[in-house]
This record gives structure tokens, sequence and C-alpha cells, in this order.
């Protein structure tokens, strides 16, 4: 798998831990899934979060191959689906009734996930390599 941002970068044979995290927060019946990769080899000490960009979260094959190259690179990678699932429009969860915005998911897509992902991949980068 080649890394779309940078195409010189072959992503091949990596070797690396992929950690899989399903949570929820206390009262909210959500479930937010995130992945973080971590390479075996040649960790460069830095992360890099993959994926989303205007109403997408990040857990879909394009931030799979943006995933690929950041390990290619030797940056630990992490992603988040903010509770969104696979969704690649918004009709799928931005109202709960029409005119009415489901304002919990449009935090977790807009900032909630991002922090919550950050911190999860921030400790499982630590407990990994110390």
């Amino acid at each position: 798998m080649d890394h779309y941002n940078n195409p010189s970068v072959q992503a091949r044979g990596i070797e690396f831990c992929n950690i899989a995290v399903t949570y929820t927060h206390a009262g909210q019946g959500d479930s937010i899934n995130t992945g973080t990769w971590l390479p075996l080899k040649e960790f460069n000490g830095r992360p890099q979060a993959a994926g989303g960009g205007r109403y997408i979260s990040g857990r879909f094959e394009l931030t799979y191959a943006g995933m690929a190259g950041a390990l290619a690179q030797g940056y630990a990678t992490t992603s988040t689906d903010a509770g969104l699932g696979s969704a690649m429009l918004p009709d799928e969860w931005a109202l709960l009734s029409p005119g009415n915005v489901n304002l919990c998911n449009l935090q977790y897509l807009g900032s909630v996930s991002l922090r919550d992902t950050t911190l999860i991949a921030k400790n499982l980068i630590s407990s990994f390599y110390g």
C-alpha cells in the first residue's frame, strides 16, 4: 500500500501492533472506536493521527492507506470513527429529527473524539515503548 500523501513512501511488509479500543461515555449510549498502529521497528518517537475531514470521521480505507504510510515513516498512528461508524455523509448521524441537530454527535466529531483518541493513543504509545 502506498502513502497517498507521499507517493515515494512504500508501505509494504511493515510489522506493527494493531490495538483497537472501543469505549463509551457514561449515560450517552455511544460506542466510539479507535485504532492505533504501533511500528515494531524503527519507531521515530512521534505520533501521527490520520483520517477525517468535513463531516467524515477517520475509519475508512483511505485513512488506512495514510496510516500505513505513516507506519512506513516510523510514526505510531491512530484514528477514530468518532462514534459515527463509517458514515460518509452527515445525513446518517447529524439530525435527531428534521431540523433537530444531534449536538452530541457533532461534538464527538468536532472535538470530543479527537481529545479522547489523542489521550488513548498517547497512553498506548507510552505503555508500548516505555
